[in-house]
């Protein structure tokens, strides 16, 4: 598909996935995210991009030096109101992850690429994600733009 550096971009296969989970869980203590120490998240997680993927909902990508998976991305749709009421698909990038030794040879554009390029063919209208502050300038390198949206955990709502 596409390829940076040595290394090939490809669709994950079924078999990739818990490799993927492994990816994301690495990402997730990186940026230090809890929610990895709950039992029982991998398989969920691989679960839950099983069942997209089936749906056609979800795509996974997965970076390949040889036969080694050295990063991921994940492009799934978004369904809302703007889909059902306007019949704008909107699409979102998550979990693009490239490890450590590989980063900074453009792996994770190439990755990231290759999920918007999935969505566009899909009939996408919009894409979003939401960057690490490490990786934000990557993203507005290849045109993403602030969005306005804001976020609420409501367990912190009194």
């Amino acid at each position: 598909m596409h390829g940076v550096a040595g290394v090939q971009i490809l669709e994950a296969t079924e078999s990739e996935l818990p490799e993927l989970a492994e990816l994301r869980e690495a990402s997730a203590r990186e940026q230090g995210e809890r929610a990895v120490d709950q039992r029982g998240w991998q398989a969920r997680f691989e679960e839950y991009l099983r069942t997209r993927r089936r749906q056609h909902e979800l795509q996974c990508f997965a970076a390949h030096d040889r036969s080694t998976i050295v990063g991921m991305a994940i492009a799934s749709f978004t369904s809302d109101y703007r889909f059902a009421v306007f019949r704008e698909l909107r699409g979102y990038v998550n979990a693009v992850y490239v490890r450590p030794a590989y980063r900074g040879r453009g792996i994770a554009r190439a990755l990231t690429k290759a999920a918007i390029a999935w969505l566009g063919d899909a009939g996408c209208a919009r894409v979003r994600l939401r960057p690490s502050a490490q990786a934000e300038p990557l993203y507005r390198s290849m045109g993403f733009v602030e969005s306005g949206e804001l976020e609420l955990d409501v367990r912190s709502v009194p």
